[in-house]
């Protein structure tokens, strides 16, 4: 970065450098260096006072000829507070087949879980890939910054910035990232593929779509829950499929539902206040709680297929590769679903 840094650069663009090599090892890790870079970014817009957007991107990320005209239109275009950006694995330059079958089913996992959340109604239903994320500095000045986790800090970060205003998710350009191995994060991309090498064969098994309309039950019947005017009624868990019913039970719903509707004086507030509870970090446990004691996972194959069905993409044919369910859920992720 420093020799290129080095080079002329355009007379439009102008490229800092930040280089540390004293970090303390208890936080060193990805969260930390985005915080530092995102830190620095605010720093200087607030020393201009303008309200500029900071994004996001890894070392060995590649972007689509058009990423920083499109980035400039949409902040000069659209209200928003955060943005994501299409992203998509290159396919076509793995030599190592190993590699190239790992990558193709974490990438349809990622897409699959979150087309799942699509489906069942959830309002925060975006990808959270840290190389493809960004939001206004107000916005991440508000949300307290980027956090020091090692992995799973874009999660954390994107959930946190999603509750403070609109979510924008950029499907006209696109972010290359990288299918590397790593063993320097717990999980991620390249933990994945490293335990992919390894013959761990994690993600040729999804999320059983049950999860997802479980989840699509419940909120759908929430507003009628809400109209009724009163306190948690237990008859109402009984409508439930018995997997949701007892992971709300578990976590104390009835004593959440009361609290919510006593300090909440209309449906908008009442709203928000819910999915500040019920929020991607939540919905996620319930996903595991299923798992483990209700659905069990099953092919990636199937699962992808039978959420598509009910996603009511009906001109599938019944047998489809791995590879294929990934090129129908990119399309559908970029007709932006």
């Amino acid at each position: 970065m420093a020799e290129w840094v080095r080079l002329k650069q355009p007379d439009f663009l102008s490229c800092q450098v930040i280089y540390n090599d004293s970090l303390p090892s208890k936080h060193a890790g990805v969260g930390l260096a985005r915080k530092i870079g995102m830190d620095e970014a605010l720093r200087r817009f607030m020393s201009i006072d303008y309200d500029g957007l900071i994004m996001n991107l890894d070392a060995d990320c590649t972007v689509a000829p058009n990423y920083l005209t499109t980035l400039e239109q949409t902040w000069l275009a659209q209200d928003f507070q955060t943005i994501t950006v299409c992203f998509e694995h290159t396919l076509d330059n793995i030599d190592d087949y190993r590699l190239l079958e790992g990558i193709i089913y974490y990438e349809l996992f990622l897409r699959y879980y979150i087309n799942g959340l699509r489906y069942a109604q959830f309002p925060y239903a975006f990808h959270t890939v840290g190389s493809s994320m960004g939001c206004r500095a107000t916005t991440y000045s508000l949300s307290g910054g980027m956090n020091r986790r090692k992995a799973g800090e874009d999660f954390y970060f994107l959930h946190k910035t999603a509750q403070l205003g609109k979510v924008v998710q950029l499907t006209n350009t696109t972010v290359y990232p990288s299918a590397r191995t790593s063993d320097r994060v717990p999980f991620g991309t390249g933990k994945a593929q490293q335990d992919w090498l390894a013959k761990s064969g994690r993600h040729q098994l999804l999320y059983h779509p049950q999860s997802f309309e479980d989840v699509k039950q419940l909120l759908a019947a929430i507003p009628g829950w809400y109209q009724t005017d009163q306190n948690w009624n237990s008859d109402w868990a009984k409508s439930l499929p018995t997997a949701i019913a007892a992971y709300l039970e578990q976590q104390h719903f009835p004593n959440i539902w009361d609290n919510l509707r006593a300090s909440s004086r209309s449906w908008p507030v009442f709203q928000k206040k819910f999915f500040a509870w019920w929020d991607g970090f939540r919905v996620l446990k319930f996903v595991h709680f299923a798992r483990d004691h209700y659905y069990q996972q099953i092919p990636a194959e199937e699962a992808g297929f039978r959420l598509l069905k009910k996603l009511c993409i009906l001109y599938l044919e019944e047998v489809h590769t791995a590879e294929e369910l990934l090129l129908r859920y990119r399309t559908l992720d970029q007709q932006n679903y």
